[in-house]
C-alpha cells in the first residue's frame, strides 16, 4: 500500500519526504529502496521466510509425525541508516 500512495503522490508532484512521510509495513526490496530514493522514511518488514517453516509445521501435524521444529524468523526496520546497505547486499526481500 505504501507503493501505491507513493505512486499516487509521484502523479500529484508531492513525493519525497520533504512534503509527505511515509512509513509501510510489509516492506519490500521497492520499499526500501524508496527510502534509498527519499521517497519513504522506513519500512518495517513482515519477514515471508516463515512460509515454508508454517506450510512444513502443517504437514508434519496433519500426517502424524509429530511436533514440528521451532522455527524463528526475524522481522527488520530499514530507515536512512541501513537501507543502502540492505539493498547493496541484497538483505532487503
Amino acid at each position: 500500500m505504501g507503493l501505491g500512495a507513493l505512486a499516487a503522490l509521484d502523479d500529484a508532484g508531492k513525493s519525497g519526504t520533504d512534503k509527505v512521510h511515509i512509513v509501510s509495513i510489509d516492506g519490500t526490496k521497492g520499499a526500501v529502496q524508496a527510502i534509498v530514493d527519499g521517497n519513504f522514511d522506513a519500512v518495517i518488514e513482515s519477514n515471508p521466510a516463515y512460509g515454508p517453516s508454517a506450510q512444513a509445521a502443517l504437514e508434519a501435524y496433519v500426517n502424524g509425525d509429530g511436533a514440528p521444529a521451532v522455527t524463528i524468523t526475524t522481522d527488520n526496520q530499514y530507515d536512512k541508516s541501513n537501507a543502502a546497505q540492505a539493498i547493496a547486499d541484497g538483505t532487503a526481500y
